[in-house]
């Protein structure tokens, strides 16, 4: 049977794939230069540690969620994933917020990616090594923020409720391109390079937004925190979600980017088309 430690780093390093897809080379890295100032080596040597163990607990609460089709279980599963993530997560000194700057450090930054990769696979080749092994100090921990989402099955009850009827009038209220007031073309397509560039974006929800293992998907019009409507993203956008029901990491407000209100509201008009065709 194969060893415990060389299958968790096997899965973890699996996980990586959808990372590097992701981060692709040629792909905009703005915010390579902001990793090192967001994330201290301590910190990325506690997220080396407790990362394969993440991994292996959302590929086992991904099991469970797809043997049930009950919304309420699903739901319940998720919040014991939740316990589980932040038991792991204290257990290793960290904090919500520090696993996501790290989080967002390792998918932005191109040395650190490789050098964490080649940990994970190092240690699925040698028998026996633990997984969460600190790196070296002299070859800072480099990680990955992909990992499978074990609740795609799980989302089953959880679609958006109708728009209400404010909400209607406000959209019918826009323009006749059926825009919501105040978004205009220009805006959009300002936030689709914000979404790709400055803002990071892609580096969780990928580069067309159809999402990553550790960002959900934008296009599919199922919004697990807000109602999908334009000022509910731009709230969103502004003040992050400190405790996401799906995923590893929280989203920091603004991304943890140094955007701007303007960039904001064009970026959450991008992210608002994705699911509204115009």
């Amino acid at each position: 049977m194969e060893d415990r430690s060389r299958a968790v780093a096997r899965l973890a390093a699996g996980a990586l794939a959808g990372l590097l897809l992701v981060s692709a080379p040629g792909a905009p890295l703005q915010a390579q230069g902001r990793a090192d100032s967001l994330v201290s080596e301590e910190t990325l040597t506690a997220f080396a540690r407790a990362y394969p163990r993440i991994v292996e607990a959302r590929e086992e609460f991904r099991a469970r969620l797809g043997r049930t089709h009950d919304a309420e279980r699903a739901a319940e599963i998720r919040r014991e994933f939740n316990e589980e993530r932040a038991r792991i997560l204290e257990e290793h000194g960290l904090t919500s917020e520090e696993f996501r700057r790290a989080t967002f450090a390792v998918s932005t930054d191109a040395r650190r990616r490789s050098a964490f990769e080649a940990m994970l696979r190092g240690a699925a080749e040698a028998p026996g090594e633990a997984v969460a092994e600190a790196p070296d100090r002299g070859a800072e921990p480099e990680g990955p923020a992909g990992e499978p989402d074990p609740a795609d099955e799980g989302r089953t009850g959880e679609v958006s409720p109708p728009p209400t009827d404010t909400e209607t009038e406000a959209t019918d209220a826009g323009a006749d391109d059926g825009l919501p007031p105040s978004v205009t073309e220009e805006m959009i397509e300002v936030g689709r390079a914000v979404f790709t560039g400055q803002g990071a974006c892609f580096s969780c929800h990928g580069p067309d937004g159809t999402g990553t293992p550790i960002g959900p998907d934008l296009t599919d019009a199922r919004w697990l925190h807000i109602d999908g409507s334009y000022e509910a993203i731009v709230t969103l956008v502004n003040s992050g979600v400190p405790e996401p029901e799906e995923h590893p990491a929280p989203m920091l407000p603004r991304g943890g980017t140094g955007i701007d209100d303007e960039q904001v509201r064009a970026v959450a008009a991008y992210v608002w088309t994705l699911t509204h065709p115009h």
